[in-house]
């Protein structure tokens, strides 16, 4: 019988916590003096909420921030520094191994000047994806098609991606459907299916190319799928009350 060696357990453990961190996002951004010839302002308190919990940061020298690692969801992101407006942006999506832009322009205070709040803010993606070959259906895009009852016909929508005519197949890249390998929050599927409503999902990544290696050996796509939290299923309740 093998013995299970500190050694080994030490391997596990950095494993495990790499798997871990791989399904983790962050928020990023610059924030600038909007009033004096949209300069940067160092040391801006920027702090984000979600379920009660914080974390928070301060800019450096060149009004940069990161904030990270980020479990998946909805978060409020708040700016604010002595002499300044505050600014709130809320609903900011967060999605494993992604980079949420969050920029801002702080004006100076002035007496009676409230915070500025964005309720319903969507976060900056980049023109360019330095990954390639990846595509995201975020929740917000879900909730808003009329196709989020039919999630493999929604991502047959983007480049790449076709849908066969039984309706349940996809071709990626013209690869054979038994090819494209489903994730469901980092667990592959076994069947090769979804089988989760779409209103149940918090986002949907298709990888038509650059597949990273943590998806194995994939000769087709991979469609990964993160559902939502507890938390976010109770905002969206006390929201439709």
């Amino acid at each position: 019988m093998k013995k299970f060696t500190p050694f080994a357990a030490t391997v596990l453990l950095y494993f495990n916590t790499l798997a871990l961190f791989a399904q983790m996002g962050e928020i990023r951004g610059k924030i600038i003096d909007k009033d004096n010839g949209k300069t940067s302002l160092p040391g801006v308190n920027v702090y984000i909420e979600r379920a009660g919990k914080q974390i928070g940061t301060f800019t450096d020298e060149k009004g940069n921030y990161v904030i990270k690692p980020l479990e998946p969801g909805m978060y409020k992101v708040q700016m604010s520094m002595m002499g300044y407006q505050s600014v709130v942006k809320e609903n900011v999506q967060v999605t494993s191994d992604q980079i949420s832009f969050v920029d801002a322009s702080l004006s100076e205070q002035t007496i009676g000047l409230p915070t500025l709040v964005v309720t319903d803010y969507e976060a900056e993606k980049p023109l360019i994806n330095k990954e390639g070959g990846l595509q995201i259906i975020s929740s917000k895009e879900l909730s808003n098609s009329a196709l989020m009852r039919e999630p493999k016909a929604l991502l047959a929508t983007f480049s790449d991606v076709k849908l066969a005519p039984n309706g349940k197949d996809l071709y990626i890249r013209g690869a054979r459907p038994t090819s494209t390998v489903y994730f469901i929050d980092g667990v592959k599927s076994i069947d090769g299916e979804l089988n989760i409503p779409g209103s149940a999902m918090s986002n949907i990544k298709v990888y038509t190319g650059g597949i990273p290696a943590r998806y194995g050996d994939v000769t087709g796509g991979v469609v990964a799928v993160e559902t939502k939290g507890y938390f976010d299923v109770l905002k969206e309740y006390n929201l439709s009350k």
